[in-house]
């Protein structure tokens, strides 16, 4: 971290900032960010669980269930001038109507995933919105030059907390303005379990030929538990369609493996982030589907990553 960045963190514990986080996940790295840099933050969410998670941990919050509610809270929240606003999920409309419309001094970024390290994710390289995928927000943006595309503010940050390795930066817009976050140390007994960690497939741009590809995958390594992730649902993924124990968290998938009682833990995922915070004795296995050519840069990349940060894994 350089000297810069070291003052706008000792500057910001004087005031107070504001945060939008709409996942469990977001809303602990935000806990770990406020203890280490005794930050006063102010959360705003649209996520139910994650009010229930700020409650038991006695942060000031806001808890906006819809848009109406939101824009009220923001009209309330005008009258304070907040120092930092602090976002992972840059994409959402809720939090691209605080950052137009709250008074911030400085705006800070955190990690969404490997989709903030992947040069090839939507978040880095996207100059546009997809009419394909995006179409309301290509029209919209096209009228009215409104919602913004994520490297918008990925550009606009001024700095980025970061649990990734700093090499896996390199070529992004946040390269220069990392503030790393240690990852914790963790503990581990017990005996021997599979697990694979889901995603939103149809999302990913993966074709029905591959989701059969990971049901037998799931058969043939006798997957123990299917961990679904947030964003996956029954129209977007597998799960109609999983025999094993499938298990949804309120917690970080990270954290919840890391501290399984388990010596011999087998993780297998397709491109889930969530290998990057593993501990070191975690058996990691890459699923390797066969692929369309833009899926399989994609992919390329990712295991790229995986070996610059010198993680060991197998491909099944």
């Amino acid at each position: 971290m350089n000297h810069n960045l070291g003052k706008l963190l000792d500057e910001g514990r004087k005031h107070q900032s504001l945060c939008y986080v709409d996942s469990l996940i977001h809303a602990r790295k935000v806990l770990q960010i406020q203890e280490r840099y005794l930050l006063d933050i102010v959360f705003i969410t649209n996520n139910l669980n994650v009010k229930k998670f700020l409650q038991l941990n006695n942060c000031q919050y806001y808890y906006c269930h819809n848009t109406l509610k939101l824009l009220s809270t923001i009209k309330h929240l005008r009258s304070i001038h907040f120092y930092f606003l602090i976002a992972a999920c840059v994409d959402q409309v809720g939090f691209q109507l605080i950052y137009f419309l709250s008074k911030t001094s400085f705006f800070a970024t955190m990690d969404e995933g490997i989709f903030s390290i992947d040069p090839l994710s939507r978040f880095n390289s996207e100059k546009n919105f997809n009419p394909k995928t995006h179409k309301p927000f290509f029209i919209l943006n096209r009228i009215f030059n409104y919602p913004k595309i994520p490297s918008f503010f990925l550009e606009k940050s001024d700095l980025h907390f970061a649990w990734f390795s700093k090499n896996l930066y390199l070529g992004t817009d946040l390269e220069k303005k990392l503030v790393p976050m240690e990852s914790p140390d963790h503990l581990t007994i017990g005996r021997t379990l599979r697990v694979l960690v889901g995603q939103p497939y149809k999302w990913m741009g993966l074709s029905e030929k591959n989701e059969l590809e990971i049901l037998n995958i799931i058969k043939q390594e006798k997957i123990d538990i299917y961990i679904k992730h947030p964003r996956e649902t029954s129209k977007n993924s597998i799960i109609p369609n999983i025999e094993c124990t499938v298990l949804s968290l309120d917690s970080n998938v990270e954290d919840f493996l890391n501290n399984l009682p388990v010596p011999d833990l087998h993780i297998y995922t397709f491109m889930s982030s969530a290998v990057f915070g593993l501990r070191s004795e975690v058996n990691i296995h890459i699923l390797d589907l066969m692929l369309s050519k833009e899926i399989q840069e994609r992919f390329k990349n990712f295991i790229k990553m995986l070996d610059e940060s010198i993680i060991e894994y197998n491909k099944t």
